[in-house]
């Protein structure tokens, strides 16, 4: 960046200049650093310009912490896209928050179609509601004393209204005072029928 365009430049020159971000680089064979820089102008009591303040902050740690953070959630949903089992992800209420490409395929609903829905109106034959949301309360309770999840079969209804047997692998993780419940399913119809 030109020394012209730098914030206290800027500010000498009668500008007022907000988080501009910049990396520092040292002569040394050190890390670079990321700071963000507040500046004001300074004038005298006619409004005369006097000079300039700036506030600098190395904000390397956030951007680092920030960037572990995207490559942690960008390795998850690599993980989740290509699995061989369909991902589902629900909260507690049962209204869907993520819809893998496999569960797509193994179900009939479009990501699209499925986000924002309720499972049990998409994907749960109507027979097995009731038990349906007693196995997640059960479910919910069990995780809330210790156990690391579930794993179960159960019948699941595509979107045709076929309905397949699947295997399922639940977990569960906290989100404040809210549950998010993570599904993978395995469509088992065929084993079953073997």
């Amino acid at each position: 960046m030109p020394a012209s365009n730098l914030a206290l430049a800027r500010a000498l020159a009668g500008e007022s200049v907000e988080d501009q971000e910049f990396i520092a680089v040292p002569e040394s064979p050190c890390v670079p650093a990321y700071i963000v820089a507040n500046a004001r102008p300074l004038r005298d009591e006619f409004g005369n310009l006097c000079g300039a303040v700036t506030v600098l902050r190395n904000v390397t740690e956030h951007k680092r912490a920030h960037q572990s953070l995207v490559d942690s959630e960008q390795m998850a949903q690599a993980i989740i896209n290509t699995a061989l089992d369909a991902f589902v992800q629900t909260d507690e209420t049962g209204t869907i928050l993520d819809w893998s490409p496999h569960a797509e395929a193994m179900l009939g609903w479009t990501r699209s179609e499925a986000v924002g829905a309720k499972a049990e109106d998409l994907i749960v034959p109507e027979m097995q509601r009731d038990a349906n949301n007693q196995w997640v309360k059960q479910f919910l309770h069990d995780v809330g004393i210790g156990a690391p999840g579930w794993r179960f079969e159960a019948p699941l209804l595509h979107r045709d209204g076929r309905e397949i047997f699947t295997e399922m692998s639940l977990t569960e993780l906290r989100r404040g005072e809210s549950h998010i419940i993570n599904a993978f399913i395995r469509d088992i119809t065929q084993k079953r029928a073997a």
